[in-house]
């Protein structure tokens, strides 16, 4: 009589299960040599560092000069012209400028002989050193005669009054003068500070 022989105990069944044998330890050696992925960390982004924008340099300072000072007759009033200087500055410190003549206005400010006028200084510290010198002028002697803005006269031989005056940042002075173009240069000078000429023009009528 025959035995049945069940396929798995049959010559192809066999090698089939001896190569799959191999196959699985091939595959096992395979896998042991490999590394095992870990799993990766989050990637941080990396940042550029941010450029500052640079700074816009400081402007240069500017020197705008002594402030001008202010005459007052009969009501009326004329802001001076600023002559010869030498003026302290913080940024640039002691600044000189030298002028030909006496800076006035243009337009002369109107006064009757017998003259009462007030002078008024920006500083409001008193100067250390504070006068006056009048000469008579014409319209002819003016060294700016093309200028609308602004007119220079030539400083005399000799002036027709000159006088000392009190030192304070206002101060009030009278004169007589006969009728004519005047020109009023203001000396004034303070410690620590500078010293500045003023001009006024005058017409005494």
């Amino acid at each position: 009589m025959y035995r049945s022989v069940s396929s798995t105990h049959s010559p192809l069944a066999r090698y089939a299960r001896i190569a799959l044998f191999v196959a699985g330890v091939w595959a096992a050696t395979a896998c042991e040599g490999a590394p095992v992925p870990s799993p990766s960390a989050p990637q941080t982004p990396a940042l550029s560092p941010t450029s500052s924008s640079a700074g816009t340099p400081s402007a240069e300072p500017e020197f705008d000069g002594p402030p001008p000072a202010t005459l007052t007759i009969d009501g009326a009033q004329q802001l001076s012209g600023i002559g010869t200087s030498c003026w302290s500055t913080v940024d640039l410190g002691a600044i000189c400028a030298d002028y030909f003549g006496v800076p006035t206005p243009v337009d002369p400010l109107p006064a009757s002989s017998s003259i009462t006028a007030t002078l008024q200084l920006a500083v409001q510290t008193p100067p250390t050193s504070l006068s006056l010198a009048v000469f008579a002028v014409s319209p002819e002697m003016d060294l700016l005669p093309d200028n609308p803005d602004s007119a220079s006269w030539p400083f005399p031989g000799e002036y027709d009054l000159s006088r000392e005056l009190r030192l304070e940042s206002r101060t009030q002075f009278e004169l007589a003068l006969d009728p004519g173009l005047y020109v009023f240069s203001i000396f004034a000078a303070w410690e620590h500070l500078g010293d500045v000429n003023y001009g006024f023009l005058v017409e005494v009528r």
